[in-house]
């Protein structure tokens, strides 16, 4: 009965042990209290979970966030530690490089493998919060030392004394002060010992300067050279956008992060830096004036004003209401130079009066037109291809007014324009800026000999024609402004025209009259441009009808046979070349698009045949 009883307490005792183990290990309750269960919704949606990675400035995903670094420089080595974060499986860069490779790496105690991306040593690691541990060994040590730019915090101590503001450069830390070779810093004499060294207290000091590009809309640059004192430390920046202006980009050597009240928050260090601001005001200003924050905000800033020609400036205005300074004697960036500079205080603004929207008045056009003429083949119209380049200054739109002309296509720089209808019925295009570089083509119905020489609503200050013939046109004759090339008429020679009418006279009166009135449409068709053997057809001509004057009158027959072969000969060569080669050279007119006889060699085609009827009869006596 005493062991029955005994069993039982053992079994009883065994139970409550667990019961109340099972209690203490059980994990605290997660209930919400009722006065905080409506905020849950609220909170899951503005704060990302404890593991997941942040969204910065919209587009910017941070999965690594280093908190600091411990960095102890010695004579041997650097040895390091670094708090970082990760959000997931990620590879976050350890200091050193290629010459100053880290060893015996450790990942939360554990050693862990480095491996190598360019020149910076990596680490893998997991989701979660981690302490990296390692040594950066050297025979030498170096004037700097590679430490990545995420991190922002770092705590440097050299040969066991903490250097409160250690000298950084992006991803570079400087180590000056490194004493080599194990050797010990001297000590001070015993008879002056040194004070020592106070803290230096936290402290910022702010320079800002903007240049207002004269654009539309206008734009806004702003410069901010922030000068740091003390420990590495969170800087609020208050909001130092112009009033109305929308941010577009932020550029910052340190880490920033931007408010929801247009705060920046920077990751600063000792040092200098400067952070600028590209924004843009949505409506044209009135009057504008620096924003109102107190110290270390400065109680002036710099302004520059850039004005910019072309289609897409504001027009004239003119600035008033802000002292005018020196550019050369101002902390506003040197390559700002060449604009208005001002100085604006704390509660001054900077007046704007547009006097002209737009281009200035006084700007004038600059436009060149190259225009080429096509005449159709029956002659009853023209097609007008015209080039318009250069600077359109007045106006904004450009219109065909030329009598008869029906505008059909306009490209502007490669691109179809839209073609409409002014209010006094004229067809154009809307021009966008003041560069033009515009094709346009256009029609003339009708056979119409006189052509515009511009045609459209704006001057040119040149203008180039060309003309396109149908083949076996010419050009007869052309009067207007410019020089234009030789015509038909223009080519005409005074010595060949007095020969001709000569010769043309001389026919006549020694053949007949209808005799001679061939003669001048026969010869005058007959002229080139070029006037190439123009005069050697003329004297044969002339000796054929000369020789009629002997031959009709009695004489020896000797005489007669000479005078009758002297002409056979020559009646055979003119001939020969009217029957032979002159439809021959009508067929290259054709073949060839000349304009009629312009370009005939008609020199050299009667010495041809002159030289083939010659050598003919002594062909024949061989």
């Amino acid at each position: 009965m005493g062991t029955y009883r005994l069993a039982w307490l053992v079994i009883a005792t065994f139970v409550v042990g667990l019961v109340s183990s099972s209690a203490l290990a059980a994990p605290p309750s997660s209930e919400v209290p009722a006065e905080l269960a409506d905020w849950v919704k609220w909170v899951k949606e503005v704060e990302p979970e404890p593991r997941d990675c942040r969204t910065v400035e919209g587009d910017v995903t941070i999965c690594v966030w280093p908190s600091y670094l411990e960095l102890g420089v010695t004579a041997e080595g650097a040895s390091f530690s670094l708090d970082v974060s990760v959000f997931g499986p990620m590879e976050v860069e350890l200091p050193g490089d290629a010459q100053s490779w880290p060893q015996d790496v450790k990942v939360d105690g554990k050693t862990s493998a480095v491996l190598r991306e360019g020149e910076g040593p990596l680490v893998k690691l997991e989701e979660g919060r981690h302490t990296v541990t390692g040594f950066i060994p050297w025979r030498e040590a170096p004037d700097s030392l590679r430490v990545p730019e995420p991190i922002g915090l770092v705590n440097l101590t050299v040969g066991g004394t903490a250097v409160p503001f250690p000298s950084r450069t992006e991803a570079t830390l400087s180590l000056e002060g490194v004493e080599e070779d194990g050797d010990e810093p001297d000590e001070p004499e015993p008879e002056e010992p040194e004070d020592p060294e106070e803290p230096v207290p936290d402290s910022e000091t702010m320079e800002v300067s903007r240049r207002l590009t004269d654009w539309v809309p206008l734009r806004v640059t702003t410069r901010i050279d922030i000068h740091v004192a003390g420990e590495a430390r969170e800087f609020v920046l208050p909001n130092p956008t112009l009033e109305g202006a929308k941010l577009l980009q932020i550029s910052s050597p340190v880490p920033v992060a931007m408010g929801e009240d247009g705060t920046l928050v920077l990751q600063v260090r000792p040092g200098t830096f400067s952070v600028d601001l590209e924004s843009l005001m949505p409506q044209s200003p009135t009057s504008m004036r620096p924003p109102s924050h107190p110290a270390p905000w400065p109680d002036s800033e710099i302004w520059v004003w850039k004005a910019a020609g072309g289609g897409r400036s504001i027009g004239q205005v003119s600035l008033s209401g802000a002292q005018a300074v020196d550019h050369t004697r101002t902390h506003a960036p040197s390559e700002w130079q060449g604009g208005a500079t001002y100085r604006i205080d704390a509660g001054g603004s900077l007046e704007f009066e547009l006097i002209q929207r737009g281009v200035s008045e006084t700007s004038t056009n600059e436009l060149v037109l190259k225009r080429e003429m096509r005449v159709d083949l029956d002659g009853a119209g023209w097609t007008v291809v015209d080039d318009i380049n250069g600077e359109m200054n007045t106006t904004n739109r450009m219109d065909l007014r030329a009598a008869q002309g029906v505008l059909g296509s306009v490209a502007a720089g490669g691109q179809p324009q839209v073609v409409t209808v002014s209010g006094d019925g004229h067809s154009g295009v809307e021009v966008r800026g003041s560069a033009l570089n515009m094709r346009a083509i256009w029609r003339i119905e009708g056979a119409t000999s006189s052509l515009p020489l511009g045609g459209w609503s704006e001057d040119f200050d040149a203008v180039e024609l060309g003309f396109t013939l149908p083949r076996g046109w010419d050009l007869l004759h052309a009067e207007g402004p410019g020089s234009p090339e030789p015509t038909w008429f223009g080519a005409w020679r005074t010595l060949d025209l007095i020969v001709l009418l000569g010769v043309v006279l001389l026919v006549g009166r020694i053949v007949g009259v209808g005799a001679g009135g061939a003669a001048l449409v026969g010869l005058g068709l007959a002229y080139t441009r070029n006037g190439d053997g123009y005069m050697m057809l003329l004297v044969l001509v002339a000796a054929l009808a000369v020789l009629l004057v002997p031959l009709r009158r009695p004489q020896s027959k000797a005489v007669a046979l000479t005078l009758r072969s002297v002409w056979a000969v020559v009646a055979f060569v003119v001939t020969a070349w009217v029957v032979w080669r002159v439809p021959a050279g009508v067929a290259a007119v054709w073949r060839d698009g000349l304009s009629g006889l312009a370009h005939v060699q008609l020199e050299r085609e009667l010495e041809s045949v002159s030289y083939t009827h010659l050598t003919l009869p002594t062909s024949d006596l061989v």
